[in-house]
């Protein structure tokens, strides 16, 4: 019995230092989409499009992917309505930049579904 108890306080402790982990790392790919967006303006300002364009759609990709993760909630409970509100932030910034190169190039921005910005499993 004592073994079963030490098995399930050191899987408990894994899955907690696993789940820490999963946050920091959401908190770095959340960091990263603001630094991109400004290089993706940057692309725009120095008449780059092709490579502004590349920057956008790797964060659009991105912010699916950490939405996708979100929605397993395999990161801390007390970090979720935080991380929530930055990847809404991160998305709607996107989305942003998006337009500007759109309207730079004299294209039609997309259309956003509202799914894109919406907690699912809340």
């Amino acid at each position: 019995m004592a073994e079963d108890d030490q098995y399930a306080m050191e899987v408990e402790r894994l899955y907690a230092e696993a789940a820490q982990f999963r946050l920091r790392a959401i908190e770095s790919q959340l960091a990263l989409g603001f630094v991109l967006c400004t290089l993706a303006e940057t692309e725009m300002r120095y008449r780059h499009f092709a490579e502004a364009r590349k920057i956008v759609d790797k964060m659009r990709h991105a912010t699916e992917s950490i939405r996708v993760h979100l929605d397993e909630r395999d990161v801390p409970k007390n970090a979720m309505t935080d991380l929530w509100q930055r990847l809404t932030q991160v998305a709607s910034r996107v989305q942003q930049v998006e337009a500007q190169l759109c309207q730079v190039q004299g294209l039609r921005p997309p259309y956003y579904p509202s799914v894109l910005f919406r907690r699912d499993n809340q």
